[in-house]
């Protein structure tokens, strides 16, 4: 019998600190294949002896035995979906593998996190400002999304989490605003950093990613975990991009008679704009090419 049928069978008889560890174990199964005793008891914060007990309740000999068997799942899943992406012999087979995939982590994601998703929104509603950074690949989708927030009236802004960027928002940042980090396939140390910092300046901390026990996570108040399985052995990051989306389009929801109004302000100025350009003289259409013509250098002729 595996792992998770144990922790099903045991789970109602379980007290309260067995039942944190069943519960991380569960949903974030890849984390724990990596974690010595001491580690998890640190991660769920319960004492070491409590990781032992809890694995001989399950009928383990102790906590190597069972950590065996989770390292032993989490390889053998890995291997599938390296032998699912070598089946696909046509491209369409590999793209349905690979829709499929992405539409088992929404499952999953919305199973798991929903709460922890409706109070981030809620966050990001009353927020009287956002502060959102990204790490790897992820620092081009806060980018959009702080972006998104302004044109739906909510004030956001982006920042890159390096050193210097870092310490500029921090100087800014108020009381009451909120941090959003989204950190996903990197260790995100100096996102921590700034989650630890804009903590201890009073602001209400959210990360989104795909590994619970990364600093940026640890140092959050509200951590949300997305699965990021896919069929090619590899992570995948479409779940955080869609987050992205979803959290602007709720933002929006929310929000809607704001967002109406300044939506309706944009398409009125986009309209004068078009005017505008309708209107305007020849001069002025050609003056920049001639500043340009005027004062670049010439080149030299053959």
């Amino acid at each position: 019998m595996m792992f998770e049928q144990k922790i099903q069978e045991h789970y109602d008889h379980l007290t309260p600190g067995f039942r944190k560890l069943a519960d991380f174990i569960t949903t974030n199964t890849l984390d724990a294949a990596f974690l010595t005793a001491t580690e998890l008891a640190r991660r769920v914060k319960v004492d070491p002896a409590t990781v032992i007990r809890f694995a001989q309740e399950l009928g383990y000999n102790g906590y190597r035995e069972l950590s065996k068997e989770i390292k032993d799942y989490v390889r053998a899943q890995v291997t599938a979906n390296y032998r699912n992406a070598a089946a696909a012999n046509t491209e369409e087979e590999l793209l349905r593998a690979l829709f499929q995939a992405s539409q088992e982590n929404q499952q999953k994601l919305l199973a798991t996190e929903l709460p922890k998703l409706a109070e981030a929104l809620r966050l990001l509603v009353h927020a009287p400002r956002v502060w959102i950074t990204g790490t790897f690949l992820m620092h081009e989708y806060v980018q959009f999304l702080a972006k998104a927030f302004n044109v739906a009236g909510k004030p956001a802004q982006a920042f890159h989490p390096g050193m210097t960027e870092t310490a500029g928002a921090l100087v800014q940042m108020q009381p009451g605003e909120v941090l959003l980090i989204v950190s996903v396939g990197v260790a995100g140390l100096d996102a921590g950093y700034a989650a630890h910092l804009a903590r201890e300046k009073g602001l209400h901390t959210i990360c989104v990613t795909d590994s619970s026990i990364i600093l940026p996570a640890r140092e959050s108040e509200l951590t949300i975990t997305i699965p990021t399985d896919v069929h090619t052995g590899i992570p995948g990051y479409n779940v955080g991009p869609l987050l992205m989306q979803i959290f602007w389009e709720a933002m929006v929801n929310q929000r809607a008679e704001e967002s109406a109004a300044i939506f309706e302000q944009l398409h009125a100025y986009q309209g004068e704009i078009i005017h505008l350009r309708a209107h305007t003289a020849e001069y002025d259409v050609a003056a920049p090419h001639d500043f340009l013509h005027h004062h670049l250098p010439k080149l030299p002729e053959d």
